[in-house]
């Protein structure tokens, strides 16, 4: 990933565990003073483990100016 920040995000409830392994890189090279919404990918792996049953989970996008989701 190039030196790409990763987030890992570890979830435990009840003997189950979640990993969640993200980054998001431009889809297109940016030019270094802009700011805000830039076309993006983001890259989510999700690890489950542990005790046996139903899991959900979910999540939610929303851009840095309008804090909603993207239309």
């Amino acid at each position: 990933m190039d030196g790409l920040p990763v987030i890992v995000t570890t979830l435990e409830r009840d003997g189950q565990r979640c990993e969640i392994e993200q980054f998001a890189a431009p889809l297109h090279d940016t030019p270094p003073a802009k700011r805000g919404e830039i076309a993006s990918v983001l890259f989510t792996e999700v690890r489950v483990s542990g005790a046996t049953g139903p899991v959900s989970f979910g999540f939610r996008l929303a851009t840095e100016t309008t804090n909603r989701h993207p239309e």
